[in-house]
């Protein structure tokens, strides 16, 4: 989502958004339109999804419940596309100071030592968060923590020990995680994108064309806010 990658989009992604439609027409239903963030889960945990691309929340929750197939449920990177195998970040926490903040020496000490104890996170939320910086919880300790887990099948949680530095990507990348990044995504306009050519409403490429005018549209004004 950098700047040069919406000018233009490209014929991959053209590709691309022609393959989801025909993937939906071959064989998907009308559920995928009114999909929520908490749909994935909903999904596997009906007994009805075998995979889902997510969070581990999702296999915690059939661990938590004891579910009859939670000991079925692994955890795998994500499937190697054309540019790899990358998974976007699923959420990212910012921490900021208000500018009019009235004692922002204190508000800085409170958000470096809430960043330097992230371990204590890290374990309370079961290795579902991790810190922004490594060095909080270093990768031994983050080994000795998933090996140490002992939901069965033993060696489920192995995997989180390496796939957040070899697969996983920030939002926005190649670029950086900037405001106009963050606005394309909450206003679902790659998923929109999408879905207008799933149903019929325009060919894969007015699609590309329109959410690329949307997107340069969205780029301005951030550099407009940005000064």
């Amino acid at each position: 989502l950098r700047t040069e990658a919406i000018r233009p989009l490209g014929e991959e992604t053209v590709d691309a958004v022609q393959f989801m439609a025909d993937l939906y027409r071959a064989g998907q239903d009308s559920d995928v339109f009114d999909w929520t963030p908490t749909s994935n889960n909903r999904l596997l945990l009906s007994g009805k999804g075998s995979l889902i691309v997510n969070a581990i929340s999702a296999i915690r929750t059939a661990d938590n419940l004891q579910l009859p197939f939670a000991d079925d449920l692994w955890l795998w990177p994500i499937p190697t596309g054309p540019g790899g195998r990358i998974a976007p970040a699923q959420y990212t926490h910012v921490y900021s100071i208000w500018s009019f903040a009235k004692n922002t020496e204190a508000a800085e000490k409170f958000i470096a030592d809430l960043c330097t104890a992230s371990e204590k996170a890290v374990l309370a939320s079961k290795l579902f968060q991790y810190p922004s910086f490594p060095g909080a919880f270093p990768a031994k300790k983050l080994y000795q923590a998933a090996a140490a887990d002992t939901t069965p099948p033993k060696g489920k949680y192995t995997i989180l020990t390496t796939i957040a530095s070899t697969h996983t990507r920030n939002l926005g990348y190649p670029g950086h995680t900037t405001a106009a990044v963050d606005e394309t995504l909450r206003t679902f306009l790659l998923p929109r994108m999408f879905a207008q050519v799933s149903q019929g409403k325009l060919s894969a490429r007015e699609s590309v064309r329109a959410t690329a005018y949307e997107m340069k549209k969205i780029w301005r004004r951030q550099r407009h806010a940005d000064g």
